[in-house]
């Protein structure tokens, strides 16, 4: 009770210190552990989930991370507008991986939340200015600010390529899902990753 929260990783690999915490911390009652990314380019920001844990969420976690990075975003004084990510575009393909996004849309249609949501679709239709352009059902009035990824390795790929490619600024992943607010940095991770992380522990302690 001393801290509010805790940065470790700075010397280890991050599932192993992932696995060591989830022995000391407490997980917070019916929510899934994730991690959210924060992505910066110029006067934009893009909050990307799920790029630590969970290899194949399920349709019942992507509710979760979706209802949680949302209301994380909220918290930045920004409106979410949430996409959930694919190859194709409502249906266009069909695979299980979007099996999995149409279910979590129907679970999220009977909860009524207060957020934009919509999906699946492919990141060029997420992104754009005018989404109705190419879907005119398509229920998000913008451009998604809350992207939820169907699996950790296009999460993982995505944000990187991002921060490599571009002069963008990658923040997290950002762990949710504990009692305490605990968080891991990359191994030897550089001067400003460590304070961005801090930073945001902080706010979410």
């Amino acid at each position: 009770g001393d801290a509010d929260c805790m940065l470790t990783g700075y010397t280890r690999g991050y599932m192993h210190s992932y696995n060591d915490i989830k022995t000391v911390f407490s997980l917070k009652k019916n929510e899934v552990i994730f991690g959210m990314s924060v992505l910066i380019s110029g006067n934009k920001i893009i909050f990307v989930s799920d790029t630590a844990i969970n290899e194949f969420p399920t349709s019942d976690e992507l509710v979760k991370i979706a209802e949680e990075t949302a209301k994380k975003v909220k918290a930045f004084g920004i409106v979410p507008r949430v996409a959930f990510i694919s190859h194709s575009n409502f249906g266009s393909k069909y695979g299980a991986g979007n099996q999995r996004v149409m279910d979590a849309i129907k679970i999220l249609d009977s909860k009524k939340v207060d957020f934009e949501y919509d999906g699946e679709m492919a990141i060029g239709v997420a992104l754009s200015d005018n989404p109705k352009k190419h879907y005119p059902f398509n229920r998000l009035t913008g451009s998604a600010n809350v992207l939820v990824m169907p699996g950790l390795h296009s999460a993982s790929i995505s944000t990187n390529l991002v921060k490599d490619f571009t002069n963008g600024v990658l923040i997290g992943p950002v762990l949710t899902g504990f009692e305490k607010s605990v968080q891991i940095t990359r191994i030897e991770s550089d001067f400003n990753s460590i304070i961005n992380l801090a930073s945001l522990a902080c706010v979410y302690s």
